[in-house]
């Protein structure tokens, strides 16, 4: 199963950030959009595997628009660009994912920054 999330790339004077309002705490900054998108992708990833886990509801792609600082209440030098990120959904077994030691390695590494 696949889902389609909202995210939101804000382009800096000399970086990107982004964020995703459907899951909780996904964000990522970085100096390309190529490598905001890769680690939004690989957050979102990350927390439905926990989720899956720990036997929590799946977050469901809710938003549709998102609102952004009127005209002249930002620095005009901000850009923001907004998509969809598609995210294969992995499927649990036996009431209980199993999770490869990459994905371990990637969650005591997050938990640890």
């Amino acid at each position: 199963m696949k889902k389609s999330f909202l995210v939101v790339y804000e382009k800096g004077r000399k970086n990107y950030g982004g964020f995703a309002p459907d899951v909780p705490g996904c964000g990522g900054l970085g100096y390309t959009l190529k490598g905001v998108r890769a680690d939004l992708r690989a957050g979102i990833k990350l927390y439905m595997d926990t989720c899956l886990e720990l036997e929590k509801p799946l977050p469901e792609p809710t938003n549709n628009t998102v609102t952004l600082p009127m005209e002249g209440e930002t620095n005009p030098k901000v850009s923001y660009y907004v998509e969809r990120l598609t995210i294969k959904i992995p499927k649990m077994k036996n009431s209980k994912l199993k999770m490869s030691k990459r994905a371990i390695a990637k969650r005591r590494a997050l938990q640890t920054a």
